[in-house]
């Protein structure tokens, strides 16, 4: 997790006015992790800035996005894990984040069967 003085409010503003800068209108996040380990997978940025982006701004990205998981989720990555989506619609300035969880289930089914003449 990146340490930074800035709110999440601050950090969004930012972020949002260089995306801006770029013409870009939504930007999509995907994580996945399990048995301790995960990560943001994939950053799509529509439409796709004419020019490439920085690195230092990808990573950028990058860490916005897995400290608002981290924020919310903390330890999703733990066990069978999560994985999920945040879609920030700059446009309306909102994050939409989509979340799931993974977990073993069982169902129990008990049945006693005698052979016992004494029971019909």
């Amino acid at each position: 997790m990146s340490q930074s003085s800035q709110s999440f409010q601050e950090r969004a503003a930012t972020i949002r006015a260089r995306l801006q800068e770029l013409g870009v209108t939504s930007v999509t996040a995907e994580y996945d992790g399990y048995a301790d380990e995960g990560a943001i997978n994939d950053i799509d940025l529509t439409p796709e800035p004419a020019t490439p982006i920085e690195n230092t701004f990808k990573e950028i990205l990058y860490n916005f996005f897995y400290d608002l998981l981290e924020e919310r989720f903390d330890g999703w990555e733990n066990n069978d894990g999560a994985f999920g989506e945040f879609t920030w619609d700059l446009q309306t300035d909102t994050i939409r984040h989509e979340h799931k969880s993974r977990y073993i289930d069982y169902e129990i089914f008990e049945h006693t069967i005698s052979f016992s003449e004494n029971q019909h």
